[in-house]
């Protein structure tokens, strides 16, 4: 299977792989606020959705970064992966909840009025 090793400043933080099927990702995450929120945020993270189960989240790497951090992706065929920090299949409720917020928040957006059934 394709795996991804990552390394941050030289040291080997993870092996992430999902299967011969799914999806990982590697993201890199810089996010600035107004300056009465929250500080700054620059994070590494790394993830994936299982082959088998597309609700099935998996999560390597959550951590934060530092301005000078340096990252490393090797892409690799390995038949064996890290097992993943956290594990998680949300509830189908709470995808449900999620959706409805969502519309609820672009219906806001745009103007529009939601009636519920």
């Amino acid at each position: 299977m394709v795996v991804f090793e990552v390394h941050r400043n030289g040291l080997k933080l993870c092996t992430a792989g999902v299967g011969e099927r799914g999806v990982m990702s590697i993201i890199a995450m810089w996010r600035s606020r107004e300056p009465a929120q929250d500080a700054d945020t620059l994070e590494l993270s790394v993830g994936g959705l299982a082959p088998t189960d597309p609700d099935h989240q998996m999560h390597w790497i959550n951590a934060p970064l530092q301005v000078g951090d340096c990252v490393t992706i090797k892409v690799l065929a390995s038949p064996a992966a890290d097992p993943p920090e956290l594990s998680e299949r949300p509830r189908r409720l709470d995808i449900l909840r999620d959706k409805q917020e969502y519309v609820r928040e672009m219906a806001r957006e745009l103007g529009w009025t939601v009636t519920e059934a």
